[in-house]
């Protein structure tokens, strides 16, 4: 297999660094997150710009080739940044979902997903089993020809700033997917923060009625578990490649506190067991870096695609995690003190374990499907 970035890729990953270098340092990323909406719109209008937000659909429907080796090489350099904007799920997944269920040649929700005019979020939640609560969450009744929804959704990312909610719900054992405006009168949406700052939503449906124009589109249930399984690999596959992008920067910034911190007189990396540690963690990010290849090279192939991302993620649950810890470790006191970004890169890999299944969750399922 050969490892090297392509020509694309190369421009790619200079281009991001250099951006996110200039206009998403740590210190500008900490002014972010005390004015969120704000900076939002704005990081979010530069995306669209730079062509992030069309890097990963075809020109079919506006964006530009579809590669998903470019995409994840935008998603490894935005993780190394720590970058906060949901792009995973205001983006990628939702534009996914239209490219899979509703593939039209200019697509007009595309491309407003791709230019940044309006956002879009879909309902699921990605620390519970999606197929679950799709199927048992909400509840329907219909009453004087009028269809109604109640239930509650934990958990969802992509909904501090959003303009349109895409619905699935079970009604007479079909799936209908509703595109739900925003509106304060329609649904409740509770905001909160995880440790590494993201912001995920609570939604509570009280008697909505569904009507036919927001209805877009009526699928079974197994073709539609089927689509959605690859959009959510796809998800897990782009959020392992920001992990990615983490652990390489951690790895860099505890290398070079090693070369620069004094413990007995001497700096700490000239002790020969910090030096085999810092291989052993030289070797477990490459080892990561295989595996995320390995799901890129495996996503149209539905059985090895799904072994390929539950390996990418039981990794990054164990020796990724296990890595982070020595991290923070090598870098003492100092790893958890909030002026220090790499207690910010943890609290990231930390979250990040815990999205799209456990590691007992993708053991279960690589078993499954061996």
């Amino acid at each position: 297999m050969n490892l090297s970035l392509s020509e694309d890729q190369v421009l790619i990953k200079e281009s991001a660094e250099k951006f996110l270098n200039l206009n998403y340092s740590f210190e500008k990323r900490r002014s972010f997150l005390e004015n969120k909406k704000e900076a939002y719109k704005k990081n979010w209008k530069n995306f669209a710009e730079l062509g992030w937000l069309g890097l990963a659909f075809s020109e079919d429907v506006g964006g530009f080739d579809g590669n998903i080796n470019n995409t994840m090489t935008l998603m490894e350099s935005l993780g190394s940044a720590l970058v906060s904007e949901p792009l995973i799920f205001n983006n990628l997944v939702v534009g996914k979902f239209f490219e899979k269920f509703l593939y039209v040649k200019g697509n007009e929700h595309l491309k407003e997903i791709i230019s940044g005019e309006k956002i879009y979020s879909l309902l699921f939640s990605p620390n519970q089993n999606y197929k679950n609560l799709i199927l048992d969450t909400l509840i329907v009744k219909k009453e004087n020809n009028k269809t109604t929804v109640s239930g509650k959704y934990n958990f969802i990312f992509g909904l501090d700033e959003f303009d349109y909610l895409i619905t699935p719900i079970l009604i007479d054992n079909k799936i209908h997917v509703y595109l739900l405006k925003k509106n304060i009168d329609l649904f409740d949406t509770r905001n909160y923060e995880t440790i590494d700052n993201l912001v995920v939503s609570e939604v509570e449906f009280n008697s909505l009625e569904l009507k036919e124009n927001s209805l877009l589109l009526t699928i079974n249930k197994k073709e539609f578990f089927e689509k959605l399984s690859y959009i959510i690999d796809y998800a897990t596959l782009a959020m392992c490649s920001q992990a990615l992008g983490i652990i390489d920067k951690m790895y860099a910034l505890t290398l070079e506190y090693c070369k620069t911190r004094e413990q007995f007189g001497k700096k700490i990396g000239a002790f020969q067991v910090i030096q085999h540690r810092l291989v052993d963690m030289h070797i477990v990010k490459e080892e990561m870096r295989s595996l995320n290849y390995m799901g890129q090279l495996s996503m149209e192939e539905e059985q090895q695609r799904i072994k390929s991302i539950s390996l990418s993620k039981i990794f990054l649950g164990t020796n990724a995690k296990h890595m982070s810890q020595d991290c923070i470790q090598l870098h003492g006191g100092m790893g958890v003190a909030k002026e220090m970004s790499i207690g910010h890169y943890f609290a990231r890999i930390t979250t990040f374990c815990s999205l799209f299944g456990n590691s007992d969750y993708h053991k279960e399922r690589y078993a499954i499907n061996d």
